[in-house]
């Protein structure tokens, strides 16, 4: 319904649909535009964790494709905060709830920058923190107790650490150091065994990966597909580097004539429903494996009830560019 309203509803057709989703009636007779018919809309419904498909399909490269995407991604933010809510999901809740709950932060900031054209650089930069940040409380949820217990060593010492830091270029430096009783308490160590212990994973990205795809119902190629699709230019944005600053723009892809404006705004589109979409899905596997136990699952089905919407709308979406394309 959301991005699915057509311009020249009236107010009575509105609320009729509105009514269908439980929503409020709104007043007068008059024709209403598609962007007023969006901000009664939002403006009818709370807060939801559900995500309602629209009566037409937006195209593939549009504004309204990307709104939706942007809702998606907020609706399963949603389900992740309702989880959080309840608080025992899991053996691990009482140590790993709080980590949701600071994690929320990052899809919430994708569907902010996501929804504005000029930001995508910034909305690129936060892909390989979310990738990652799924990826690792995936694998919290179910590696091992003694790596566990070596995650929650490793950030007590990396905040023990921060106390005292320095950076230096030249002979300039840069110093900070705060002594806490904390600090002063802690034991000696050498500096090889200090290394060793400073390392937080003993098992690079892939292993976990296949780790949580043994213990868990995940969909691991959802993780290789978002980390082929954006890991390596989210890290170049991050870095700063002159392609990283313009990986968005698409001006390294052989096209086949130079693009215009319109062109690269299309582009633009693609990339951002696509970075949403993804995300979403992303928070739906997390979801997946923090219900491993069958603590939440009604928030986990609903969870994977916005998918399938999202999914259909976006595989017709690409299926009608498809289509576009050939005539």
């Amino acid at each position: 319904m959301r991005c699915g309203a057509k311009s020249g509803w009236t107010r009575s057709q509105l609320a009729a649909e509105m009514t269908d989703h439980g929503e409020a009636e709104p007043e007068t007779e008059s024709p209403l535009s598609l962007d007023t018919c969006r901000l009664a809309y939002n403006e009818a419904r709370v807060p939801s964790m559900g995500f309602y498909a629209p009566l037409d399909v937006p195209a593939f490269g549009s504004e309204d494709l990307v709104q939706l995407t942007v809702d998606y991604l907020t609706s399963q933010t949603h389900v992740l905060r309702a989880i959080c809510d309840l608080g025992t999901w899991g053996a691990r809740a009482p140590d790993l709830n709080i980590l949701l709950m600071a994690f929320i932060s990052t899809p919430t900031a994708l569907s902010v920058l996501g929804a504005q054209d000029p930001l995508f650089n910034e909305t690129m930069m936060l892909a390989r923190p979310m990738f990652e940040r799924a990826v690792n409380l995936c694998y919290s949820l179910v590696c091992d107790e003694s790596d566990f217990l070596k995650i929650k060593d490793y950030t007590v010492r990396k905040a023990r650490e921060q106390l005292s830091r320095e950076f230096r270029a030249g002979d300039q430096v840069a110093r900070m150091f705060l002594k806490s009783k904390l600090e002063s308490e802690a034991p000696k160590q050498d500096v090889k065994k200090l290394r060793h212990l400073n390392q937080q994973w003993d098992n690079k990205i892939p292993e976990r990966l296949e780790t949580i795809g043994q213990r868990s119902k995940a969909t691991i190629p959802l993780f290789l597909i978002y980390q082929t699709a954006f890991y390596t230019d989210s890290s170049e944005a991050l870095h700063g580097s002159y392609y990283g600053m313009t990986c968005h723009l698409g001006i390294y892809e052989p096209r086949p004539e130079a693009p215009d404006v319109k062109s690269f705004h299309i582009y633009f589109n693609k990339k951002r429903a696509l970075l949403l979409w993804l995300s979403g899905e992303l928070l739906k596997e997390l979801i997946e494996v923090i219900n491993r136990e069958g603590a939440c699952y009604d928030l986990a089905d609903q969870a994977q009830n916005n998918s399938n919407v999202c999914e259909k709308i976006f595989l017709r979406a690409l299926h009608s560019s498809n289509l576009d394309s050939t005539t």
